[in-house]
C-alpha cells in the first residue's frame, strides 16, 4: 500500500534528514533535496510483497528503502538483499525501461518513492548527482575507496598526498645553467639557491641535461677541474615527467632507476624539478630510500632488515591517498627488487651459472598482485645452449633451491605445493616449457586447470625478458584454438562463488574470530579468474586483473562502465584486504585473508556487498558466455 499525509507517515523535514544521509541524495543542493523530500511518497510493504517486477513497465518512481530489506530475484540464482539506505531501480528509472528482476519485501519494509520527474530534475541539474545515477555501482564503489583514503589520512595528515600533479608541486622556478658555464660557477649557485640540482639549458632555454651533487661527487672522485664546462660533466638527456603526471608517477620513477631529482615538462618547456625532498620531506622512510637500501644490501640478512621498514611505508602511502592500484605498484617493485638482488647475491656467492637463466614468477606474483602476506610461485627458464637439458637443469637447481631459501627468509614463504625453481619440474628449457603448457591446454584436468591458473599469470622478474614473452605468446596461441579449455577453465572459475549470503548480509564462516570470510577466496577470485578466462580467450597479452579488466571492453567482452565497475570492485576488495593486513602487521598478528563483515562500519559494509556482487556479475557473464 502507498500513503501520503496520514499521522504514521514520516513527515517531509524527517524524510529529508534521512535522504541527505544517502547517496547519491547527499550531493544535492538544500531546495532540490527539500523537494524530494517533499515530492516522496512513503510505501510499507509486508513480508513477500511485489515491489516492482517486468510486467509492471517502467517504474513511476525510485525507491528508497528506509527500513527494512528488499531482496532482488534474478532467476535461478540466488537472491541478492538490498537494505537501508540503497535505491532501486536507478537504472530502469533514468532508461524509461521496464526492470529486468522482481523485487520483493523481505520482512516488513518502509520506502520512499521519489517521482521519476524528479529524479530526473536531479540529473539534469546536479553532475555528481548524476554520475552516480549513470554508474550506480561505480559511484558507490568509489565513495567507499575514497573513505577509506579519507580515514588512512586522517591517521597520517602530516603526510602530502601524492595524487596531485607535478604542477602543483613545482613551486619554484627552476634554477638553470648555460652548457658553456663552469662547475665551479654552477656549484656555487647551487649553494646560494640551496638546491641539490641545476637543469643544463642551450641558448634558447632547451633542456640539455641535469648537474646534481651526485655528479659533483663524480668529478671529484675521477680528479676533474671545477673550471671544466658543465655540459661535460652533467648527465645528458635526463628521465623527464610531463607537469600533469601524479607525484606517485615520479616516486615510481626515482625508486625504479636510483635518481633523486626528475625535471618536469610541458611539451618542450620547463616547468621544474621535483625532488626526493620535495615527495618525502616529512617522511621517517620512502618507497626511494628502500629501494637504494635494497640495492646496496650486502647480504640477506640486510634484505631482511630493510624490508621491516615496507610495512609502515604502506601505512605512509595510504595517507598520502595513494589507490590500491598505486599501492600494489610499489609492492611489486620492492617485491622484485628483493628477488632481484637475492638472485644477485646467490649468483655472486656460486659463481658464473651453469647457463643463462630467467626468474619467472606466477600467481600473485605474476599478476603483480602481491601484499604483505605472499608465498614463492616461480620458476626458471634456461638456455641450454648446444647441452642437454638435464644436464644444466641438474646444475642449476642447488642455485635455485638456495634463492627460494633465502627468499624465504626476507619474507616470501615457501610453497607448499612446491611450485619454485628448486622443484626440477619448474626449472625448465624454452622448448620443455613450451610442451609442459601444450600438454596442460590439450587435457583439461582437474590438476591442469589448477596448474593453469597459475602458471598462466607468469611474469619476467629477472633475467632475459624476451623468452618469457614468446613463451607468453605460445599460451595464447593454443588456448584460443582450445574452446574445450576455455570452457572448462571457465567452469573451473566459478567454483569460488562470492560470499553473499542467501538470507544474510555476507554468507560467513563462525571460527574463533567470530564470523568471518575468506576475502582472497570469496571475494578476489571471482574478478582474478573471471579476467584470466576472458582475457585468454580474447588473446589479451596483460597478465594482471586490473589490467585485463580494463582491456575487456576494446575485445568487445563488455561495455566501459561494465568494465569500470569491475575494476573498482576489485580495488576496493583489495583495500579491504590490505587494510587488514596492516591492522595485523601492527597488531604483531599472523597474516590472514580472513574478515569479519560485521566489523565495518556501515558505509563499508554497503561497499563490500556492492562489490561482492560485482563478482556475482562477472561470473554471471562467464556462465551465458561459456553456457554453463
Amino acid at each position: 500500500m502507498e500513503t501520503e499525509g496520514a499521522a504514521v507517515v514520516p513527515g517531509p523535514e524527517e524524510r529529508r534528514d534521512f535522504l541527505a544521509g544517502q547517496p547519491p541524495f547527499d550531493s544535492l543542493p538544500a531546495d532540490l533535496l527539500m523537494l524530494v523530500a517533499e515530492t516522496a511518497a512513503v510505501r510499507d510493504a509486508a513480508d513477500g510483497e511485489t515491489l516492482l517486477c517486468p510486467e509492471d513497465g517502467p517504474p513511476k518512481g525510485l525507491f528508497v528503502i528506509a527500513a527494512g530489506r528488499v531482496s532482488l530475484e534474478a532467476g535461478d540464482d540466488e537472491p541478492a538483499d538490498l537494505f537501508v539506505g540503497e535505491s532501486f531501480p536507478i537504472e530502469a528509472v533514468t532508461e524509461r525501461r521496464a526492470v529486468a528482476h522482481t523485487y520483493r519485501a523481505s520482512g516488513a519494509v518502509r520506502l520512499y518513492r521519489v517521482p521519476a520527474a524528479v529524479i530526473v530534475q536531479c540529473i539534469d541539474s546536479v553532475p555528481e548527482f548524476a554520475a552516480f545515477c549513470r554508474r550506480s555501482a561505480t559511484g558507490l564503489l568509489v565513495r567507499g575507496q575514497a573513505e577509506n583514503r579519507r580515514q588512512a589520512g586522517d591517521e597520517l595528515s602530516r603526510i602530502t598526498s601524492l595524487d596531485v600533479s607535478l604542477r602543483s608541486v613545482c613551486a619554484h622556478t627552476p634554477v638553470t645553467a648555460g652548457a658553456d658555464e663552469d662547475v665551479r660557477r654552477v656549484v656555487a649557485r647551487m649553494h646560494r639557491e640551496g638546491v641539490g640540482s641545476v637543469l643544463v639549458v642551450n641558448a634558447g632555454g632547451g633542456l640539455l641535461g641535469i648537474f646534481t651533487l651526485h655528479d659533483l661527487r663524480r668529478v671529484v672522485a675521477d680528479g676533474g677541474s671545477l673550471e671544466a664546462r658543465v655540459d661535460g660533466v652533467m648527465s645528458a638527456d635526463p628521465r623527464t615527467l610531463p607537469a600533469d603526471a601524479l607525484a606517485f608517477e615520479a616516486v615510481i620513477l626515482m625508486a625504479q632507476h636510483h635518481i633523486r631529482h626528475i625535471p618536469v615538462m610541458d611539451g618542450e618547456r620547463i616547468v621544474g624539478v621535483v625532488s626526493e625532498r620535495d615527495l618525502f620531506a616529512r617522511q621517517r622512510v620512502n618507497v626511494v630510500q628502500v629501494m637504494r637500501a635494497l640495492n646496496n644490501a650486502v647480504d640477506v640478512a640486510g634484505i631482511v632488515a630493510v624490508r621491516a621498514d615496507i610495512p609502515p611505508l604502506i601505512d605512509a602511502l595510504l595517507g598520502h591517498g595513494a589507490g590500491v592500484d598505486q599501492i600494489t605498484r610499489v609492492l611489486t617493485l620492492l617485491n622484485d627488487r628483493t628477488v632481484a638482488r637475492v638472485i644477485e647475491l646467490c649468483v655472486g656467492a656460486h659463481g658464473e651459472p651453469a647457463a643463462p637463466f630467467t626468474w619467472m614468477a606466477f600467481g600473485s606474483e605474476g599478476r603483480g598482485e602481491q601484499t604483505l602476506h605472499t608465498d614463492q610461485d616461480n620458476g626458471m627458464l634456461f638456455d641450454p645452449g648446444a647441452r642437454p637439458a638435464d644436464e644444466v637443469r641438474e646444475a642449476l637447481l642447488p642455485l635455485a633451491r638456495e634463492i627460494n631459501e633465502a627468499l624465504d627468509r626476507c619474507g616470501f614463504d615457501l610453497c607448499k605445493g612446491n611450485i619454485m625453481a628448486s622443484n626440477p619440474e619448474l626449472c625448465l628449457s624454452l622448448q620443455e616449457w613450451r610442451r609442459l603448457f601444450s600438454r596442460m591446454i590439450a587435457s583439461a584436468t582437474p590438476e591442469n586447470l589448477l596448474r593453469s591458473s597459475i602458471y598462466f599469470d607468469l611474469r619476467r622478474v629477472w633475467g632475459d625478458v624476451q623468452p618469457v614473452e614468446q613463451l607468453r605468446g605460445h599460451i595464447l596461441a593454443e588456448v584460443r584454438d582450445n574452446t574445450l579449455f576455455l570452457r572448462s577453465l571457465a567452469g573451473n572459475a566459478l567454483t569460488h562463488r562470492p560470499a553473499l549470503g542467501w538470507l544474510r548480509t555476507f554468507a560467513t564462516e563462525r571460527g574463533r574470530d567470530g564470523e568471518t570470510f575468506d576475502i582472497k577466496m570469496r571475494g578476489l577470485f571471482p574478478f582474478v579468474e573471471g579476467a584470466r578466462v576472458l582475457a585468454l580467450e580474447s588473446g589479451i597479452e596483460a597478465t594482471g586483473t586490473a589490467a585485463r579488466l580494463a582491456a575487456l571492453p576494446e575485445a568487445g567482452v563488455c561495455t566501459p562502465d561494465e568494465a569500470e565497475a569491475w575494476g573498482h570492485a576489485l580495488d576496493y576488495l583489495q583495500l579491504i584486504r590490505m587494510r587488514a593486513h596492516q591492522a595485523q602487521t601492527r597488531a604483531g598478528e599472523a597474516l590472514s585473508n580472513r574478515v569479519a563483515p560485521g566489523e565495518l562500519n556501515p558505509l563499508d559494509q554497503r561497499v563490500l556487498r556492492e562489490a561482492l556482487r560485482q563478482g556475482r556479475d562477472i561470473q554471471r557473464r562467464l556462465a551465458v558466455r561459456f553456457q554453463l
